[in-house]
């Protein structure tokens, strides 16, 4: 024959939610980057001296700062010794 048969593989069921999770997971992991991306450029355009306050400008003190400070105005009405 022209077209030999070929046998069909069918997926278990279990696998195939399995795939469809990490579809899930893989998008939500790839729209987290890309929206902390997108904030950072923005804290980086608001407030571009944190990046020198930092030496790590993506951990967790860095974004400790920018929920408590998400204006530099609100950094010049507070308090030094607040600050620190």
């Amino acid at each position: 024959s022209e077209h030999p048969q070929r046998l069909a593989y069918v997926q278990s069921e279990k696998y195939q939610e399995l795939m469809a999770n990490n579809r899930i997971y893989e998008q939500a992991s790839h729209d987290l980057i890309t929206n902390r991306n997108r904030l950072h450029k923005a804290v980086q355009l608001t407030f571009p001296e944190i990046e020198h306050l930092l030496a790590n400008p993506r951990g967790k003190n860095y974004w400790s700062i920018v929920l408590r400070f998400p204006h530099p105005d609100i950094v010049l009405e507070t308090k030094e010794a607040d600050i620190i």
